[in-house]
């Protein structure tokens, strides 16, 4: 073997060693000592580590693998566990390997070891080659080369081992693609079957039967909860639910975006799912039970401004609702407001509850105050959304003529004097817009305009 192990683990790992002999020293002695009653099997000692390590407790999860080790220096789960550890810090690979290294060297008989090595060596032909440069003896040694040979070896006394082999088979293949040699960035057949694994791990559910993904899922929500195991848990709810909607089952694809934001209520993209969801299906009474869930645990701004829209869909589209709820959760925002978006939402919040109380006068005098604090904006957002809602408020009274006006105005295509005082203080409001820079604006006035002419 061109790398000469027995020299890299003393110059690198003596202190490690030291104390792993001791350890298994003493290992030896406490296996003939009749363990007390409540003392914990080795079992029950890697699950709490394991607990500890998941919670952050990274300084007694690693106390209580050293223990482990200390009595059975053969654990490899207790090596495993320190690993994860080591990892969650920079430019720990070294350790990584060191550790593996020197459990090898005390059990080796236990070729899960080697196996691990090989898998430690691979990493680093692959990874930072800072590192490669301190392990090397020789110039001409090859990190990757001695991984597949560690491999080979550990696959002709263990032949069954599927991580094996599958480890094997990406030695062999790394090789023959020159990963190691070539440059990442330049290597052609590298980037090729990097596209190909894409294309194959998006399209893995395909060919799955809802009840497939569904069993899969449940299966999923069996085990204990971890980070890595909850990203494929979201990942099979937001499948489920993408076919729900492709066979045409909206109401539980609905109920099921409500139970994926319940599962982590802290993932913005899961809340982001449910709303896009049951807005476009308009399921508002159950948008209305995330809302609410939402802003209690927020209580922010634009928790509030979410819970009062879909409290304003719901009353809209269905008449249910309390108004002086809706009062209440406007006036909440209210007091979190404090940059010029927030105080733009509000104020268009404050028109539409005037608007849905039929309290005209009002509403006019909000517009009419909300158009004063506008002009000389360019912004073609905020001004289109606030001509949005000129519409909206000359449809409510009836008024279509001068709710065309205001498309004419908006599109500044009117070529008519305006007399109407509240139409001028609107041509003022679009006189800045700049249009310039997304067509997008004018062409949803332009749709709003003929879905309305469309509706007459």
């Amino acid at each position: 073997m061109a790398i000469d192990r027995r020299k890299f683990i003393f110059t690198t790992s003596l202190g490690l060693l030291g104390v792993c002999v001791t350890n298994s020293a003493f290992g030896k002695v406490y296996s003939y000592i009749e363990k007390p009653k409540n003392e914990p099997t080795i079992l029950e000692m890697l699950t709490e580590a394991a607990n500890k390590r998941k919670i952050g407790q990274l300084d007694q999860a690693q106390a209580i693998y050293n223990q482990v080790i200390s009595i059975d220096s053969n654990e490899i789960r207790a090596y495993d566990g320190k690993r994860k550890i080591l990892l969650q810090a920079k430019y720990k690979e070294l350790e990584v390997l060191n550790l593996y290294l020197a459990g090898f060297t005390l059990n080796p008989e236990n070729l899960k070891f080697k196996e691990r090595i090989a898998k430690e060596y691979m990493r680093l032909a692959l990874g930072n080659k800072k590192f490669t440069q301190q392990i090397l003896v020789n110039v001409n040694d090859d990190l990757l080369e001695t991984a597949k040979t560690y491999l080979q070896q550990v696959k002709i006394e263990i032949p069954s081992d599927v991580q094996v082999k599958a480890q094997l088979e990406k030695a062999l293949k790394k090789i023959s693609q020159e990963a190691h040699i070539i440059d990442p960035r330049l290597n052609a057949v590298l980037k090729d079957d990097k596209k190909a694994n894409k294309l194959v791990y998006r399209q893995r559910f395909d060919d799955l039967t809802l009840e497939q993904i569904n069993t899969k899922l449940d299966s999923l929500l069996t085990k204990t909860s971890d980070d890595f195991r909850d990203i494929h848990i979201r990942e099979l709810y937001r499948v489920y639910i993408r076919r729900l909607k492709e066979s045409g089952n909206f109401d539980l694809a609905a109920t099921f975006t409500k139970t994926l934001y319940l599962f982590d209520k802290q993932d913005s993209q899961s809340l982001k799912i449910a709303r896009n969801i049951c807005k476009k299906d308009k399921k508002y009474d159950v948008l209305e039970e995330i809302e609410r869930k939402n802003d209690l645990i927020k209580r922010s701004f634009w928790s509030k401004i979410a819970l009062f829209d879909v409290l304003y869909k719901r009353r809209e589209k269905d008449g249910v609702g309390s108004l002086s709820e809706m009062t209440t959760i406007l006036n909440a925002a209210s007091a979190k407001k404090y940059s010029f978006y927030h105080i733009f939402e509000y104020k268009v919040r404050q028109v539409k509850l005037a608007l849905i109380k039929n309290n005209i006068p009002e509403a006019q005098s909000l517009l009419t105050n909300f158009a004063d604090s506008l002009t000389g904006t360019k912004s073609a957002h905020f001004i289109d959304k606030f001509n949005i809602l000129c519409v909206k408020y000359y449809l409510k009274t009836n008024n279509v003529q001068n709710a065309m006006a205001v498309f004419e105005i908006a599109l500044k295509q009117n070529e008519t004097e305006i007399t109407d005082i509240f139409l001028a203080k609107l041509v003022a409001v679009n006189k800045e817009k700049d249009n310039s820079t997304k067509k997008i604006h004018n062409e949803r006035l332009n749709n709003y305009r003929i879905e309305l002419l469309n509706g007459l």
